[in-house]
């Protein structure tokens, strides 16, 4: 494969010495740019065959994919106007345009050029994962979302954003053994995906399949390296099977990879107290309060901490701080859950 990019490359540099005014050639160099990511070459480069030739259809298609790549939403989505209007029964251009207006605002219109592309798609699973996204994202229609994403996967059970997507929506209906499944799914279509791992990995751990969620944990970190997150859930698993050492090393090493993360610190100095390392547990546990001096939960494993440790005026001040923090999260939601 190297071979034949350097053979590639080797023909195009040729070519663009030939004929520096033919809209294939400056066409394929903004190709080659876009492969290596090289996203403002490649615009520039499309931008040049289209003025060259206007008609080159291709050229306007792959300058409107860059420039949503690049995030530039608003000028993709007028080429893509053009586009669609020169030929109006492209499923491409009609996602690629539903795509653009979603990432520029979720907002009615967006979700009303989404529906009509299902309308006239509707076996089309990227339109039917794009109305699941829309949907859950806007928060107006859950049950439909749903059923839009379950339709994705029906229609095209190898497409790793359905299957992903659908996972997500499962997961936020707590729903955790069928958002295991969605997303083991996702990370067999696409193993190297770190995101679709990590989300399996807490989505076992939710369904309270520890050994497995570990196993997840384990093959993330050695693809992901520098995940505190991975870390993060590795050492809790670790910890709920009672390895503390093991647990107090991983967490330890998600400290040094994310020193600004709440969970990180919280996760060791509740390790370390489990494993009776008391002093070195309050020490994790006061920096965790620190950085969310307002999760109650960081200051009653410090109280705990405090207690095991002898300290009882500073345990009394932390279990105060708990209750104050509780009353005011009722206050604040008004007796809902009652």
């Amino acid at each position: 494969m190297i071979g034949d990019a350097t053979l590639a490359a080797a023909q195009l540099r040729y070519l663009k010495e030939a004929r520096p005014r033919d809209a294939r050639v400056v066409y394929v160099d903004g190709l080659l740019a876009s492969d290596r990511g090289d996203l403002d070459t490649a615009i520039e480069r499309f931008r040049a065959a289209i003025d060259l030739a206007p008609g080159l259809t291709n050229a306007r298609r792959d300058l409107a994919l860059a420039l949503a790549r690049g995030k530039h939403w608003g000028e993709a989505a007028a080429l893509l106007d053009e586009l669609v209007r020169l030929a109006p029964n492209s499923f491409e251009f009609a996602y690629l345009r539903a795509l653009t207006e979603f990432n520029v605002a979720a907002s009615d219109a967006s979700e009303a050029r989404t529906r009509e592309l299902v309308r006239r798609f509707p076996n089309a699973a990227p339109a039917q994962t794009l109305l699941g996204i829309v949907l859950t994202t806007r928060g107006t229609g859950p049950n439909e979302a749903r059923a839009a994403l379950r339709r994705a996967v029906e229609l095209d059970p190898a497409s790793f954003d359905a299957q992903f997507t659908l996972g997500r929506a499962q997961f936020g209906d707590r729903d955790y053994e069928g958002a295991a499944t969605s997303f083991g799914r996702a990370v067999e279509l696409k193993p190297v995906d770190v995101q679709a791992r990590f989300f399996l990995a807490t989505a076992l751990e939710y369904a309270g399949q520890i050994d497995a969620a570990t196993t997840q944990y384990e093959a993330l970190v050695r693809r992901a390296p520098a995940s505190a997150e991975g870390f993060i859930g590795l050492g809790a698993m670790q910890a709920r099977r009672g390895e503390f050492e093991e647990a107090i090393k991983s967490l330890s090493q998600a400290v040094v990879l994310g020193p600004n993360l709440f969970e990180a610190y919280f996760r060791l100095g509740a390790a370390l107290a489990r494993a009776g390392n008391v002093d070195d547990a309050i020490g994790a546990l006061e920096r965790a309060v620190q950085l969310e001096p307002n999760r109650p939960d960081g200051h009653y494993q410090l109280a705990l901490a405090f207690r095991r440790a002898g300290r009882s005026e500073e345990a009394d001040r932390e279990f105060a701080t708990v209750e104050r923090l509780n009353a005011e999260f009722r206050n604040t939601t008004g007796g809902m859950g009652k």
